[in-house]
């Protein structure tokens, strides 16, 4: 795994209070790329929630295992692969190359028990503040949220702003919201927008990617090349 990694940001990000794992870094990740992010990590094997909590390289292990053995990796597979296929093409990303390009982080910042569980709000809201930091260091032009969860995720996303007094920066946002268009009756959210200074990163968000199949693949492509422009 090591050279996979870009690790030059590690001890920025080990500053991060409450950042469980440490996000898969591509090795040639550059500042102003793209940020994938994934909804939840859950348990496997004889595993408790508390073990995968405790081991910060979690988040680059599952990757590593996925972009080096694809789908004899485990049913990881069926989250990863659409998540390759909706970013194809977005900023110069190819297929064989897309991970070592990408940066990768769960929204969630504790582990699921099961594939059956649930995060509550309170944990997309948590999982925002972290994501906001992270977003500080990683400077991505854009971040692809595979969740249009209106109630619990992008409502969240809406109430960053209530965390200024906690972060050590100055930023701002622009919400997202519903908009009329629909892909197989998933709501197509309005962007929304975190700005730091003069940096701006776009959060596009996108289905949960082991929904996405056959033609929904190409437009939820279509909805992110659009807000490149």
């Amino acid at each position: 795994m090591e050279d996979s990694i870009n690790k030059k940001f590690d001890s920025e990000l080990n500053s991060i209070r409450n950042l469980t794992w440490l996000p898969w870094i591509g090795r040639d990740y550059l500042t102003g790329g793209v940020l994938l992010l994934g909804e939840s990590h859950y348990c496997y094997e004889n595993y408790t929630p508390k073990d995968i909590e405790n081991y910060r390289q979690e988040t680059r292990e599952v990757i590593e295992e996925y972009a080096t053995r694809g789908k004899n990796a485990g049913n990881q597979w069926k989250t990863y692969e659409p998540m390759e296929a909706v970013v194809n093409g977005i900023m110069d990303l190819s297929e064989g190359k897309i991970w070592s390009h990408v940066s990768y982080m769960n929204l969630i910042q504790k582990c699921m028990d099961n594939n059956n569980t649930r995060p509550h709000w309170e944990d997309f809201l948590f999982g925002w503040k972290i994501v906001l930091q992270v977003i500080n260091i990683l400077r991505p032009a854009i971040c692809v949220c595979f969740s249009t969860d209106k109630k619990n995720n992008r409502v969240n996303f809406n109430r960053l702003e209530e965390f200024k007094s906690m972060i050590n920066f100055d930023y701002s946002i622009i919400p997202t919201e519903d908009t009329p268009q629909r892909i197989s009756r998933c709501i197509v959210a309005k962007p929304a927008e975190i700005t730091i200074d003069e940096y701006n990163c776009k959060i596009v968000f996108v289905q949960h990617a082991s929904r996405i199949k056959g033609k929904n693949i190409t437009e939820w492509n279509e909805i992110i090349k659009q807000n490149l422009n």
